[in-house]
């Protein structure tokens, strides 16, 4: 039944891509889709998107000459709770002032349940939608659709008037949650040559392309008896018209060490590479990382900012050592310590430099170009490095576009290689970058043409757990735990202490080791950041024995739960940091006492040095000996390599919980 139903609105989508403009009826939901219970083809799926209809197209401005129009509409069936935040809508678009901007416009949202058997509708109010400004000159446009329930249908519409004729918005027909039907059109006027960036393995319903003639009127000024008079005329353009349409397309599902979703949806994408006019010469527009570094480096917002430096020299000249790495250590450490993060992401600077360092405060891009300008002033070599988030994507590797990057931070020379640094992240050290940033490269936005920077060079996650256990003869077991974090497990750990609290922190530990109990806990180093975080507790059980004791000796650090746990995998494995683990355990068993089993000894080792685990295990007269080493050196594995990787795991964490078995002498 459900089959029939999914088929039913199919037919009823593809007919009605013959008929109308967009494959459903916008304003009208039938009593079909509101009676679906699930989506056939995805019976988990919390919300399906039931159409998504986009087009892009030229218009002449008689003020600001072409622009583009970009009109959306999306229909979304809600299943279930975990669907509600379908009825989140944002919509994020471009102002440069007076520079040229996006607008949005007619932005339309109804609510759909069924309610005794009648359609009950309800509109958006305008009252509803928000504006709020992302950074410099990005903003954001957001909505709720009213009163989401499980089984409502929603949709929304809207159109974004742009006057960035390079910015032809790319579309995205895979999303995280199911798609019955999704259709981009564009049409393309002959004067504007665009390459066509296709992703994704998704095939295609429909991809279509045809000649269209289309007119644009413009308006212009003769002077006919040399009296000015306003004409209109007509311009004829033997345009292009593209009709991409994809049907059924399954979620891509967010898994385990996955940038987003983004990176490996199926979608289209535009780089403007050309241009021609009636009666001028083709302009070659093909954006190379070259041109776009040279832009950014003279863009008064950006690399021209790094030309004023008076208002440092006086402070920074006092933090000079005569080791080169010494200085940028002091820099970076007055200005982390100084300037405030407002929460603001962003690649341009929201205010000048000198207003960020009176202030003491600004967005990721205005503290780290005042660590730039810092470095420099302090007679380093430094620049601006540009990056995208992992949440936001990769950047292209060939095609350039500003809104493929969303970050700014510091690099600076220090004996021929690039050190990275982040002064809006107050925990992490100079030479360390958020893992947010961890995104494989930015780009270096210099003077002598740019660069890419490899993002993720001295990302590792460390830890080194020394235990020590003591069987006591009254049957209690004692084990003294010291862990050695290092890296960004020592981030990851303050953190937790900055949050929780060390008494919290302890007590969720406290709280998760049953049946052992904490006796005492210390730490060391919590607030030197450049210093490994030591964690050090007393841990205290109970034996059982019958002429026999069972024990595991990995009290804490284990792996217990595998990160790949599906069965196969679709989408690359790409880890913000490697991974150290290590424990060295010593066990003193009492007397009375001898080895009856003892974990064996192993090496496992990943193909082409990606990781490896080694087990080591010996015993001699009352000691036991354990070292045990975790190791995942490479961050970016294909999905061929899942299956290794996942058994990988599955070992590491069955030796792991191998017990010892210690027999009472007869």
């Amino acid at each position: 039944m459900k089959k029939i139903i999914l088929l039913a609105i199919m037919i009823w989508a593809s007919n009605s891509l013959i008929a109308q403009k967009s494959p459903f009826k916008f304003g009208k939901v039938s009593e079909v889709e509101l009676a679906m219970e699930s989506y056939p083809y995805d019976e988990e799926a919390s919300a399906a998107i039931l159409g998504d209809f986009g087009e892009s197209k030229f218009i002449y401005n008689k003020d600001k000459g072409f622009q583009i129009e970009f009109e959306r509409e999306v229909r979304v069936k809600i299943f279930d709770k975990n669907g509600y935040d379908q009825a989140d809508v944002s919509i994020n678009y471009y102002d440069a002032g007076g520079y040229g901007k996006e607008e949005i416009s007619l932005i339309k949202g109804f609510s759909y349940n069924l309610v005794n058997g009648k359609v009950v509708k309800e509109k958006l109010s305008k009252d509803a939608v928000f504006q709020e400004q992302l950074s410099e000159n990005w903003f954001r446009t957001k909505f709720t659709l009213p009163n989401v329930k499980e089984g409502t249908v929603i949709e929304y519409s809207y159109k974004i008037t742009s006057d960035y004729f390079q910015n032809l918005r790319e579309w995205e027909f895979q999303k995280d949650i199911p798609v019955l039907i999704s259709e981009y059109r564009v049409t393309i006027p002959e004067y504007y040559d665009y390459q066509l960036i296709a992703q994704g393995n998704h095939p295609f319903t429909v991809r279509d392309n045809k000649p269209l003639t289309e007119k644009f009127e413009y308006e212009y000024t003769s002077v006919p008896g040399k009296v000015l008079s306003a004409r209109t005329a007509e311009l004829e353009s033997n345009s292009k018209y593209y009709r991409w349409v994809v049907e059924n397309v399954p979620a891509i599902k967010t898994e385990t060490y996955m940038t987003t979703v983004s990176d490996y949806s199926t979608k289209i994408g535009f780089q403007l590479v050309g241009r021609k006019y009636p009666g001028q010469p083709y302009d070659n527009l093909a954006i190379t990382y070259g041109s776009f570094n040279r832009t950014m480096w003279e863009r008064e917002a950006y690399g021209k900012r790094l030309e004023r430096l008076d208002f440092l020299q006086a402070d920074i000249a006092g933090l000079k050592k005569e080791d080169p790495s010494k200085t940028a250590v002091a820099i970076y450490e007055h200005i982390r310590t100084t300037i405030n993060w407002n929460d603001q992401y962003g690649v341009f600077p929201q205010q000048n430099l000198q207003k960020t360092y009176k202030d003491e405060q600004g967005s990721v891009a205005d503290i780290n170009m005042l660590l730039v300008a810092s470095f420099r002033a302090g007679g380093l070599n430094a620049y601006p490095v540009i990056v995208s988030t992992r949440s936001n994507g990769k950047p292209h590797p060939q095609y350039p576009s500003l809104e493929r990057f969303n970050y700014t931070v510091a690099s600076v020379e220090i004996d021929g290689n690039v050190l990275l640094a982040d002064a809006s992240a107050k925990i992490y050290p100079f030479g360390t970058l958020p893992e947010r940033c961890l995104n494989g490269r930015g780009w270096q936005v210099n003077d002598k043409g740019g660069q890419w920077v490899e993002l993720q060079n001295n990302a590792v996650n460390e830890s080194l757990y020394r235990i020590s256990l003591i069987l006591g003869d009254d049957g209690l077991v004692t084990s003294d735990v010291q862990i050695e974090n290092k890296g960004y497990q020592a981030i990851e750990t303050r953190r937790s202490f900055l949050k929780d609290g060390e008494e919290e922190y302890f007590s969720e530990i406290a709280s998760s080791i049953a049946p052992w109990t904490m006796a005492s806990n210390e730490v060391e180093n919590d607030d030197n950041i450049y210093g490994s975080l030591i964690e050090k507790y007393t841990l205290e059980s109970g034996v059982e024995s019958a002429g026999l004791i069972y024990l595991n000796p990995f009290v804490a650090g284990v792996i217990g739960e595998n990160p790949f746990r599906s069965e196969t995998r679709s989408f690359p494995i790409d880890m913000e940091t490697r991974l150290k683990r290590q424990h060295m355990i010593e066990i003193e068993i009492p007397d009375g006492y001898m080895v009856e089993e003892l974990p064996e000894s192993i090496v496992l080792r990943l193909p082409n040095k990606a990781g490896s685990f080694q087990y080591r295990s010996s015993s001699f007269g009352n000691k036991i000996s354990i070292v045990s080493s975790v190791s995942i050196e490479k961050l970016y594995h294909l999905p061929g390599d899942y299956p290794g990787l996942k058994q990988f795991f599955d070992r590491v964490i069955a030796k792991q919980a191998e017990q010892i078995v210690l027999k009472k002498n007869t």
